[in-house]
């Protein structure tokens, strides 16, 4: 899969679409080492202040759920977001898995940190980086 390609596609669906008017637009590109594609090169956040949630898309979700997911906010200080969802049944070479992620959106700085923990794997995948904002009207 081109995963870069894919979430750039994906990107520009959700900025065009109506749906998430309203929302502010976080489109991050993402370093990561992890040479297993766990970590998209870019996620895309849509967060809704007025209620505190957060619709998360990236490469790996679009292929698995097919658009955005909602993720789990835990905690919204000083303009982070403490993000967390889980993806079940992505298919990879060596079989199915589950992907339990996690997010800190920094909304203030414009930056994102993520990681991974997948079942049946050793590693723990993470990245990081900037986020460009738009707001979804």
């Amino acid at each position: 899969m081109n995963q870069l390609r894919l979430s750039i596609v994906t990107g520009a669906l959700l900025l065009a679409n109506g749906a998430f008017a309203g929302q502010t637009v976080y489109d991050c590109e993402i370093g990561s080492q992890e040479k297993y594609g766990w970590i998209s090169e870019r996620m895309v956040f849509l967060v809704d202040d007025a209620d505190q949630s957060v619709m998360v898309i990236d490469a790996i979700v679009k292929h698995v759920k097919g658009g955005p997911i909602p993720a789990t906010v835990r905690s919204v200080k000083n303009g982070k977001y403490k993000l967390k969802w889980t993806l079940r049944n992505i298919e990879a070479r060596q079989g199915s898995y589950t992907g339990k992620y996690s997010a800190t959106l920094d909304t203030s700085k414009a930056k994102v940190s993520t990681r991974a923990s997948i079942s049946g794997t050793d590693n723990r995948p993470s990245g990081h980086g900037k986020c460009k904002i738009s707001k979804n009207k």
